[in-house]
């Protein structure tokens, strides 16, 4: 439920979202409490994705950014992902445009100019975030996007996501959306 967003918790309002480690997020949403039980609505919760970040860390024994380097993106042979880009690294490169639903007309979307991080982002003080602020080139995101495409394997036949995180992964978690 914490990866659905039908947990129960609310919405982190502290901006940037990079300036917080896990367990402070953790803590806070323990502190924050539920806003409706769980599973009984759905509503997007920031929370819930560092909830889940804290588990894998947990059960993983490493720090996300680690657990996400080793399991996935490295396998993957991404090399440009990272949290901390530098703009070395990437001459000339261009931040996708981040867009939100403008307030007076629902069908439309706006730009927004800023994400919620802290500049620079190459800052090592900046925390890496369980449901945002991982950069890569497109490339990059091609492969992770192949790999969901071959049931979760590796061109070379490696296992990222078993068969039984792929039929999940697949499944409607969510319930239909009031009209």
């Amino acid at each position: 439920m914490v990866l659905s967003h039908q947990s129960g918790l609310g919405f982190f309002p502290g901006m940037p979202i990079d300036r917080f480690s896990v367990r402070e997020l953790v803590t806070q949403a323990v502190k924050d409490g539920l806003q409706s039980e769980p599973g009984e609505r759905w509503r997007y919760s920031n929370w819930g994705l560092d909830i889940a970040v804290a588990i894998a860390e947990q059960v993983g024994g490493k720090p996300w950014e680690i657990l996400l380097q080793e399991r996935i993106l490295d396998p993957l042979g991404m090399k440009t992902a990272t949290f901390w880009p530098k703009e070395d690294d990437a001459p000339g490169a261009v931040l996708a445009t981040a867009y939100v639903m403008d307030t007076n007309r629902v069908d439309y979307l706006k730009p927004v100019k800023t994400v919620n991080m802290r500049h620079p982002y190459d800052d090592p003080h900046r925390y890496a975030e369980g449901g945002g602020g991982l950069f890569m080139s497109t490339r990059d995101y091609m492969k992770f996007c192949k790999m969901l495409l071959d049931g979760g394997k590796t061109p070379d036949g490696k296992t990222i996501l078993n068969d039984a995180s792929m039929k999940i992964l697949l499944t409607k978690q969510t319930p239909d959306c009031e009209k």
